[in-house]
């Protein structure tokens, strides 16, 4: 099953399948304990964080027994330098799929950033499959005729975009994930592409005109 079919299914189907294809993790997430006070709609993450704790390799989940609350939202995910926070509202610890909230800019107070945990699981599978690729292209101040050319045989993932300065477009193909920032105003955006094997990004060949970094 390519990794676009994977992406669109249910979250536990979503993540069962996303381990194996992406990490090379086959494990019963079902089976693994997960502390009493993990708010029933992240419990599925903290399995993941059981068996493949290599999933965030960017941002991270919040792993603590007593989840970080500040009276009104129960914090599951940090943005690496702390800056950003993603939560449920405490109200919805025990709904099965409540939207996602986020604290960013100093004073900003909370934004609703996904409709559903749901939602949102897609989006974090993508962003930090992307980030933690053995393999990473991208691109600075591309135009967006450019990116949309880049990513042709990539099917574009119906996910909403995240705040500033988080991902607006999510994109998977058969073996590669990739995001884009933008296009903003100006038409221009930022695209990062992740490849676990080197020659799944041989598709760049035509577009290698473009200033790319390689990681």
């Amino acid at each position: 099953m390519s990794l676009h079919e994977i992406l669109s299914r249910q979250p536990d189907q979503l993540l069962q399948g996303f381990l194996l294809a992406w990490h090379g993790v086959s494990a019963n997430l079902g089976a693994q304990a997960v502390p009493a006070a993990v708010p029933r709609s992240i419990e599925r993450l903290h399995r993941v964080a059981a068996v493949a704790p290599q999933f965030w390799s960017h941002n991270r989940l919040e792993t603590a027994d007593d989840p970080l609350d500040d009276g009104n939202h129960l914090v599951f995910y940090i943005e690496n330098q702390g800056v950003d926070l993603w939560a449920i509202a405490r109200s919805d610890r025990e709904h099965a799929d409540p939207p996602v909230w986020r604290l960013g800019e100093l004073g900003a107070g909370w934004s609703l950033e996904a409709p559903a945990v749901s939602t949102f699981i897609a989006q974090m599978a993508v962003l930090e499959g992307v980030m933690g690729a053995a393999h990473i292209a991208s691109g600075t101040d591309f135009p967006a005729a450019a990116m949309t050319a880049a990513l042709e045989s990539f099917h574009r993932l119906p996910l909403p975009a995240w705040a500033n300065p988080g991902p607006h477009q999510f994109f998977a193909s058969d073996h590669c994930l990739a995001f884009i920032h933008g296009p903003f105003d100006n038409g221009y955006g930022h695209i990062f592409i992740g490849a676990q094997d080197e020659t799944d990004l041989v598709f760049l060949a035509p577009h290698l005109h473009l200033d790319w970094a390689f990681f």
